[in-house]
């Protein structure tokens, strides 16, 4: 399982985006009843809320560390020495589903209010909205690093990184579902973020890859359970008994 702190990252990004503006009768109601009901104005709450969980990444790696070394030559015996660490960035292939969040009170507001302003001959059918935020979020994230909302006109600048840093765990379970490892990843952001490749003859979820920067990790302590098993006197092949 790999869990992504997102908190953090999505009220940033709320903030980043705070001024920009639904318009339009549906977006004003969405704006209203969202509100109300504390629903989130976009599905980017959804893949936070889910990143975070860990329930949309389906592969990934433990990670490596290795020394950059120099070397060092006395009457004719070299020894290499370590001066620094290097981390390889760790990747994570996430599926991507999609979300609708739109609740029947909303639908049944939006057809009221263009009932309203449309004439009765024209009959408009809203289905309730299904997206796929989770390429919008890393997108989002990503544009906290440097600002390339609205392409040059954003600036280009970039952010100090206290602003777009996380925290992320990688955990491993045993076959009784114990952990067993987990790593704990600092001042994570991600470094890379793959391209989706789509086919109308592609079958399932789209997968997406992203490579994640750190500066470094380190292992959590766990204290998984125990093996127990309610069994004594069972006969070894070849003679004996074992007893657990």
């Amino acid at each position: 399982m790999c869990q992504i702190q997102t908190l953090s990252i999505y009220n940033a990004i709320k903030v980043q985006q705070a001024g920009t503006q639904r318009t339009g009768i549906v977006g004003a109601i969405e704006d209203i009843v969202g509100a109300v009901l504390g629903e989130g104005s976009n599905d980017l709450s959804f893949a936070s809320d889910l990143l975070g969980r860990g329930l949309l990444c389906e592969a990934t790696s433990l990670p490596s560390r290795a020394f950059q070394t120099m070397t060092q030559t006395m009457y004719g015996f070299s020894e290499q020495f370590p001066i620094a660490a290097e981390y390889v960035p760790i990747t994570c292939t996430f599926s991507m589903p999609l979300f609708g969040t739109s609740s029947p009170i909303i639908t049944s507001l939006e057809n009221r209010a263009l009932e309203a302003v449309l004439p009765s001959a024209v009959k408009v059918t809203i289905k309730t909205p299904a997206t796929n935020p989770l390429p919008a979020f890393f997108s989002a994230w990503q544009n906290l690093i440097q600002n390339a909302t609205n392409g040059p006109a954003s600036g280009f600048n970039l952010r100090f990184p206290s602003e777009y840093y996380t925290t992320m765990q990688v955990i491993t379970y045993d076959k009784q579902d114990n952990v067993s490892l987990v790593y704990a990843f600092e001042n994570v952001y991600p470094r890379l973020v793959e391209s989706v490749p789509v086919s109308w003859s592609a079958d399932g979820f789209a997968k997406q890859q992203v490579s994640f920067q750190y500066s470094h990790w380190h292992l959590l302590h766990t204290n998984p359970s125990k093996l127990s098993i309610g069994l004594s006197g069972v006969p070894f092949i070849g003679g004996g008994t074992i007893n657990f």
